[in-house]
């Protein structure tokens, strides 16, 4: 059947697909002369001259430029080779992205940025995961953008926290458990970035610690403390000759006096703060500007607050900086209920309310993005642990093959260890049966030295004293009997001779078992002998002691005693001295013995221990103590011995003497 088709209808089709031909032509025309006219792309090639071009065009006004002509210079800085660029590249979109209001682009750079800057330096690794951090406080999410401002924070620690960025990391950590209302952290982490900024002198980041601590101070009503720190960021400000500082530290402090109910001093704060902000820093204006129009109001300067809360809140509208702008309204709504203008009241308090709206759908909507963040991420973790659990399985195949031969070098281990240890336990145990041997010998030689002492002792003292003292009497007798006999000098020269042999004896008993040690203290008994010396010869000698002896056992007293005499005695004969003292004191945990003298002196490095010395520092060893001597020619000699004290019987007395046995058998001969 033939189809009739009107004539129109045909021109009508031909005309479009001629159009259509006409049109395509047209574009390949225009794509062929743009790419005959345009200049060729410049490939980089050296790594220097590429890092130059990315300095001077990174910075752009308009975020999506930048991310463009970032995005060009990428491959450039992968075909370079250059990892550092490369990754900064990356950081540096990420921050465009971030202006955006673009998360999900921001993390996808940092996550791509990560494989070039993991391996770099511990300065950019912390500058990777504090621009984590910050993205993270965009999203509102803190607990997460805390997690990697701390890794920030301890690549710094590793740093000595000699880098500025140490002091921005610290800010970082503050302001985010400050937003926690961990109120304590913050001002911990505010205070450490205030003295890293102090010892290295950094002092652009230390104006942003100290604000942000005056905002602390100011929160928990600590008015004074925020107001010192605001009037040290104004004259930081002043130094600098930095408006904005200023400007923030004269809010800062107007601030404070609102707390305070100061309106009038508020008020002169807070307009310098808005005359230095007009015009150039919009920001810190809008904010001090509402604070001011709250002031006014206060006041009850309705019309100046009025006037000004308007036009402040059309210039924060104009420039979407809308932050404050509830405060605004509030004050501005007050300033009408007040003046009965509740028409604009009402007005303002929709304007309130829809603002509310506003910034709680927004929150809404940004809970639900994060919220599809982490279902991505849950989802790729999943990808990975699937992958993981494949290796896994191949690994545990391997793993069963090696069981055995693991279990049983395992085992042949275990059994030379379990041998070697047997064989040193056994001969730790021989060893300490010796020690214990050689301790008990010692212990017997020394009590067997004392002992003999006192049988010398007494005998001189009973025996010879006694004698002695009967053929005195005898000679004293003869006084009667034969009167002309005493008048002779022979006679009063022998009576001399006994007297002194007497005295002598008694010396000597002394000397080997002193019994005043039985009959008085310790210092009693030192002071006893010290005495004697001064008396005896040209030697002036003090004593002075501190503490209680009362609890020393009588064997401790005696060594105490052998000590200071053996060191006297030495003073005597060698030191040719004036004076010397004697110190004993003692508290809870130390005795000290301290000999003094201003003779002589001697060189140390030339010193030969006579055999008195040897015998004192034997003694000082067995009660394992400590034996100092300080002295130099002309300058006189300082003996200082110190001794631990420990209750007798415990498990440390047990082990110290067991450690200076050895010592102590070596020198057996010259303790008796």
């Amino acid at each position: 059947m033939a189809i009739d088709i009107p004539m129109s209808d045909l021109l009508s089709f031909f005309r479009a697909i001629w159009r259509l031909l006409t049109c395509g032509l047209f574009l390949l025309a225009s794509v062929h002369y743009e790419a005959l006219s345009a200049p060729p792309k410049k490939v980089w090639t050296d790594t220097a001259e590429l890092r130059k071009h990315y300095f001077a065009v990174r910075d752009h006004p308009d975020p999506d430029n930048a991310i463009l002509i970032l995005k060009n210079l990428l491959p450039d800085a992968e075909a370079c080779k250059d990892n550092w660029l490369t990754g900064d590249i990356l950081v540096k979109m990420a921050e465009y992205y971030m202006l955006k209001g673009d998360h999900a682009q921001a993390l996808a750079c940092m996550d791509q940025a990560y494989p070039y800057h993991s391996a770099e330096s511990l300065q950019v690794r912390a500058n990777y995961y504090q621009h984590i951090g910050w993205i993270y406080v965009d999203m509102g999410d803190y607990v997460a953008a805390s997690e990697n401002y701390k890794i920030a924070y301890e690549c710094y620690v590793k740093l000595g926290f000699n880098d500025p960025g140490s002091v921005n990391i610290c800010n970082d950590l503050g302001e985010i458990f400050f937003q926690l209302h961990q109120n304590e952290k913050a001002l911990y982490y505010y205070n450490l970035g205030e003295e890293i900024a102090y010892n290295n002198h950094i002092e652009g980041y230390l104006g942003l610690i100290l604000l942000n601590k005056g905002i602390y101070y100011t929160s928990v009503h600590k008015l004074d403390s925020a107001r010192i720190l605001y009037n040290r960021v104004y004259d930081m400000g002043e130094r600098a000759n930095r408006p904005d500082i200023k400007a923030a530290a004269l809010k800062g402090i107007g601030k404070t006096f609102i707390e305070s109910g100061e309106y009038s001093k508020a008020e002169d704060y807070l307009q310098s703060a808005v005359d230095l902000s007009k015009n150039k820093l919009k920001s810190n204006w809008i904010e001090s500007s509402f604070l001011l129009g709250e002031v006014w109001y206060r006041l009850r300067k309705y019309d100046q607050a009025e006037t000004l809360l308007i036009a402040t809140l059309n210039e924060a509208f104009a420039s979407n900086l809308k932050g404050n702008m509830i405060s605004g309204y509030n004050t501005l709504a007050a300033v009408y209920k007040a003046t009965a203008q509740y028409t604009k009241a009402l007005d303002c308090m929709d304007s309130v309310i829809a603002l509310k709206d506003s910034f709680e759908s927004a929150e809404r909507t940004k809970a639900i993005y994060l919220i599809d963040v982490k279902h991505q991420t849950a989802k790729k973790d999943k990808e990975i642990a699937d992958s993981k659990l494949l290796i896994a399985r191949k690994n545990t195949e391997m793993a069963h093959k090696n069981m055995w031969i693991l279990m049983i070098g395992g085992g042949t281990l275990l059994l030379l260890l379990l041998s070697i240890w047997a064989y040193f336990h056994m001969l730790n145990k021989k060893r300490a049966l010796e020690k214990e041997n050689k301790i008990s010998v010692l212990k017997a030689a020394i009590q067997g030295g004392d002992d003999e002492r006192r049988r010398i002792a007494r005998e001189l003292h009973d025996g010879i004293g006694g004698m002695l003292s009967a053929a005195m009497m005898r000679f004293s007798s003869m006084s009667t009997d034969r009167p002309d006999v005493t008048t002779t000098a022979g006679y009063a020269e022998a009576m001399g001779i006994l007297n002194e042999m007497g005295d002598e004896i008694r010396k000597t008993a002394h000397n080997l078992m002193p019994e005043v040690l039985v009959k008085q203290s310790l210092p009693e008994a030192i002071r006893a002998y010290c005495n004697s010396v001064r008396v005896n010869g040209a030697l002036q000698i003090s004593f002075q002691y501190y503490g209680s002896f009362d609890d020393l056992s009588q064997d401790c007293k005696l060594n105490l005693y052998r000590i200071v005499q053996e060191l006297v005695k030495n003073v005597i004969q060698h030191a040719h001295a004036k004076r010397a003292l004697v110190q004993l004191m003692r508290n809870e945990e130390v005795l000290i013995v301290c000999v003094e003298d201003d003779g002589k002196g001697f060189d140390k490095k030339e010193m030969k221990p006579g055999q008195g010395l040897y015998n004192t520092q034997t003694r000082v060893s067995s009660f394992d103590g400590l034996f100092t001597i300080e002295s130099n020619p002309g300058k006189g000699t300082s003996v200082f011995i110190e001794f631990k004290m420990h209750k007798p019987g415990t498990a440390e007395e047990e082990k110290q003497s067991s450690d200076r046995a050895a010592v102590l058998l070596s020198n057996l001969t010259h303790i008796i």
